[in-house]
């Protein structure tokens, strides 16, 4: 808005002075209203071509990061809602759900050191009451995430009803458009 004040300013005092309007002249006003030569400020048609051309190419670079953290913030929401809903679909026994969110050669590690297979981890859905998850935390690498976080689990087994605290860590990978779990670890956490 400066600029265009005192473009108006220059050109109307240039009129009645019979001067010429230069850029120098818009120069000097800049450097005397603001107190310093103000560059940023002036209309773009003032700038040299290597100035307009600098301009361009941080905008356009600007723009790109913009949109890359963007578009990362919207995986991570993405991943986070494929583990909350996996969560709801233990505590509500969604074998279809979960069967869809777990790879088929899924790699998983029990809180007690046993590796299962995803069959395994489907079966033993039935004796969950509820699974909350919390803490969670997601990196991106490409089309790879990680997430770690706690579970809290509870249900009734062979030896009556149990309550466990897992800190737990899934990767999952983007396929075809699609996150699936594809490894899972949990090390119990004292009680």
């Amino acid at each position: 808005m400066l600029v265009i004040v005192c473009s108006v300013f220059v050109e109307g005092h240039a009129e009645s002075n019979s001067e010429c309007w230069s850029v120098e002249r818009t120069v000097q006003y800049e450097k005397l209203l603001t107190g310093y030569n103000n560059n940023y400020l002036r209309p773009l048609f003032l700038h040299k071509k290597s100035e307009l051309m600098k301009y361009t190419a941080f905008c356009c670079l600007t723009f790109m990061f913009c949109a890359q953290a963007f578009c990362q913030t919207d995986e991570k929401g993405i991943v986070l809602g494929i583990e909350r809903s996996a969560a709801d679909a233990f505590t509500k026994h969604n074998v279809v759900f979960l069967t869809a969110a777990y790879a088929d050669n899924a790699q998983l590690t029990s809180a007690t050191g046993s590796v299962i297979t995803k069959q395994q981890l489907v079966q033993s859905v039935e004796k969950m009451t509820s699974y909350a998850l919390s803490e969670m935390q997601v990196r991106l690498e490409g089309n790879v995430a990680i997430v770690t976080g706690l579970a809290t689990i509870s249900g009734k087994d062979d030896n009556g009803n149990y309550l466990n605290k897992n800190r737990f860590t899934d990767v999952l990978l983007k396929t075809k458009g699609q996150w699936q779990i594809i490894a899972s670890q949990a090390t119990p956490v004292g009680q």
